[in-house]
């Protein structure tokens, strides 16, 4: 006798915890990154891999975000750009760690700059905060003008 019973359905992902579920839904800022529905489903696409996120991400595709609104690079990403600089702040030299360098877009996003590395580079907190909408030839110009001031 011939057995036709339906293939099993696909493996879904793990469900969200309830509270993440909220945070994501009330678009919460954390550590001034906005948190968006969006990103978290780029983020938790079971079908693709951290480096096809990672492409999408430095190729500017933003996740589907609308300009202005941000994501926080994955860890090992921001690593390699903070090692390109020697760990080291573009603007004031100083040395940095993971929990004080910020990625910055020397052509700032609100200027027109993207995501592509060529445009980020390793900031300190400091001169990240200063600098704001700046691109980073004006910022350092500030900068040399307020050192020899």
């Amino acid at each position: 006798m011939l057995n036709f019973e339906e293939p099993p359905p696909p493996p879904q992902p793990e469900p969200m915890p309830d509270w993440l579920q909220f945070l994501i839904g009330a678009g919460v800022v954390i550590g001034g990154v906005y948190v968006a529905s969006k990103v978290i489903d780029a983020l938790t696409e079971p079908s693709e891999t951290p480096a096809e996120r990672r492409r999408r991400a430095l190729n500017g595709v933003r996740l589907g975000l609308p300009a202005g609104e941000r994501f926080s690079f994955p860890r090992d990403f921001r690593d390699e750009i903070s090692r390109a600089h020697a760990w080291r702040c573009h603007y004031c030299g100083v040395r940095t760690t993971r929990t004080t360098r910020r990625i910055d877009h020397a052509k700032s996003l609100a200027n027109g700059g993207s995501n592509d590395p060529r445009n980020l580079v390793n900031a300190c907190d400091s001169c990240n905060a200063q600098k704001g909408a700046m691109n980073a030839g004006e910022f350092v110009a500030l900068l040399r003008k307020m050192m020899d001031d």
